[in-house]
């Protein structure tokens, strides 16, 4: 039953009886741990999916901040930016740039999916 559901609570609750039956354990004392022990875990998966929720709202700042920035620039100062296109170094400086912010997204998506 515990692979055709695919879920790791039922399969422990399942284990845990087989477990306590095979072994004369008190089932009562047994059912008790395991609740309390299954509740926590269901507690710590609340919690990893708030943290998880949190890392994707910064990963969104972290994508929109460059680009919000720039426009921003722009809007006080059109000429800000334009010693970055007008030389090899700055072009180098401008891509140094955009691949650190595209390994900073595809670093922080990685460490999003956490699986639980």
């Amino acid at each position: 039953m515990g692979e055709r559901i695919k879920s790791s609570t039922v399969a422990a609750v399942i284990t845990l009886l087989v477990v306590g039956r095979r072994t004369g354990g008190e089932m009562p004392a047994l059912l008790e741990s395991a609740a309390a022990a299954l509740r926590e875990m269901a507690r710590l998966e609340g919690v990893i999916r708030a943290k998880t929720a949190d890392g994707r709202m910064q990963t969104l700042v972290l994508a929109a901040a460059p680009i919000a920035a720039v426009m921003g620039f722009r809007l006080v100062d059109p000429r800000f930016f334009d010693p970055l296109v007008q030389s090899l170094f700055g072009y180098a400086v401008l891509g140094a740039a955009m691949v650190f912010w595209v390994m900073a997204l595809l670093s922080a998506r990685r460490i999003l999916q956490v699986d639980y």
